[in-house]
């Protein structure tokens, strides 16, 4: 998933450094998709990365911070936030997205971030820093958001449609500065049907727009 994140941070001889970084996705679990032709970045649909799941499966996922030009792992100067979008559920509540996390520093939903109520059940795991989140509510009415760039704005410049559509199923997960890498396991519910149904899983990191524009997490780059 190329370019989906930048890190800003102030370099040894006081320079603005802005260093992208590209994100590799790799399963650590049986991984079952409806469509895998979906996944990668939505070219000429937006900049969102997109990860595809057949109904009634649970995949754990490594995501990796990739330094383009060499290829390596990336480890961010600043902390960072991935955001996952359209979390919600079919008609009737059948094929339900939820996530689990371990090792995050936080989340945020649109109540945190935007004092919007959020449709997401966040759950406490035992564990420490582990947390599971249920879609409640589906958006099948409402298109899929397109760019990150319509999220990543103060509120009061935001379109109607997003805070109204978007904002309500949409999480981010807040990591500490120097992390490189993270796993998220992603679950689709069952259907109604013997025939493969898919969902996709929408994500971004934060980008350039949340640095210059945005109001709120200014400790996250």
């Amino acid at each position: 998933y190329e370019g989906l994140g930048i890190d800003t941070y102030i370099d040894e001889n006081g320079t603005r450094v802005q260093q992208p970084f590209d994100l590799y996705v790799k399963n650590s679990s049986i991984y079952v998709p409806k469509n895998p032709e979906q996944n990668g970045k939505r070219s000429g649909l937006g900049d969102f990365g997109i990860i595809n799941a057949n109904q009634n499966q649970k995949v754990t996922v490594e995501y990796i911070l990739v330094e383009p030009a060499t290829g390596n792992r990336y480890a961010p100067k600043n902390g960072f936030a991935i955001w996952f979008l359209d979390i919600d559920t079919g008609i009737d509540g059948i094929l339900q997205e939820s996530f689990e996390v371990c090792n995050v520093l936080g989340y945020q939903t649109s109540l945190e971030l935007f004092n919007v109520t959020s449709s997401l059940r966040i759950e406490d795991l035992p564990a420490a820093g582990c947390f599971r989140i249920e879609a409640t509510a589906d958006n099948a009415a409402a298109p899929n958001p397109e760019s990150a760039s319509d999220i990543f704005v103060r509120l009061g410049d935001m379109d109607p449609f997003v805070r109204t559509n978007v904002l309500p199923h949409a999480l981010s997960f807040s990591y500490l500065a120097g992390t490189s890498s993270f796993e998220v396991t992603l679950e689709v519910g069952a259907a109604r049907t013997t025939q493969p149904t898919g969902r996709n899983f929408l994500f971004t990191a934060m980008t350039l727009a949340d640095i210059e524009s945005s109001g709120f997490c200014d400790d996250i780059s």
